[in-house]
């Protein structure tokens, strides 16, 4: 993934900032508050996991903010999509 796209969520102000992926996960998360049930109710592998895990981190009192957006390699086809030019 581009290195400009961690910077950005590092630099996030947000106590979570999330990079989205178009599968309706994301790709990595930055964290500068937590909570213990951060991720309670949250259906993982699934294109409802970034809605989830927003509505988590809001529920505990947590500010989330989305980076850029991005893909993940969990296929072939996402494999030959991470080496295209």
């Amino acid at each position: 993934m581009p290195p400009q796209h961690i910077r950005v969520l590092l630099a996030s102000c947000a106590d979570v900032c999330l990079g989205p992926v178009d599968d309706g996960g994301f790709y990595a998360i930055a964290c500068r508050r937590i909570a213990p049930a951060m991720f309670e109710g949250v259906a993982w592998s699934t294109s409802n996991t970034l809605r989830d895990t927003v509505g988590a981190l809001t529920y505990c009192g947590l500010s989330v903010e989305l980076g850029p957006a991005w893909f993940d390699v969990d296929t072939p086809e996402d494999l030959q999509r991470l080496g295209a030019p």
